[in-house]
C-alpha cells in the first residue's frame, strides 16, 4: 500500500504548491513525500524483515528515516 501511495505522489503531486517554489524547497516538496513512502514500503517489506530477525533493527531504522 505504501508503494501505491508513493506511486501516486510520483504521478499526481501537488502541482500548485510545488510550482511556486524553487531550489531545495522544490526538491523536498516534490520528492520528499515520495521518498518517505518508499522508505516505509522497504521497511515493511518481507525483503528486509523476512530475511532474518536480525534485520529488524535495520528495518526499524529505515522506517524512522522515512
Amino acid at each position: 500500500m505504501a508503494l501505491v501511495i508513493g506511486g501516486i505522489f510520483i504521478n499526481i503531486w501537488p502541482r500548485k504548491a510545488v510550482t511556486a517554489t524553487t531550489g531545495f524547497r522544490y526538491v523536498v516538496m516534490r520528492w520528499g513525500h515520495v521518498l518517505t513512502w518508499d522508505l516505509l514500503a522497504v521497511s515493511f517489506s518481507r525483503g528486509v524483515r523476512g530475511l532474518s530477525p536480525s534485520f529488524n533493527g535495520v528495518a526499524n531504522l529505515i522506517a524512522q528515516v522515512g
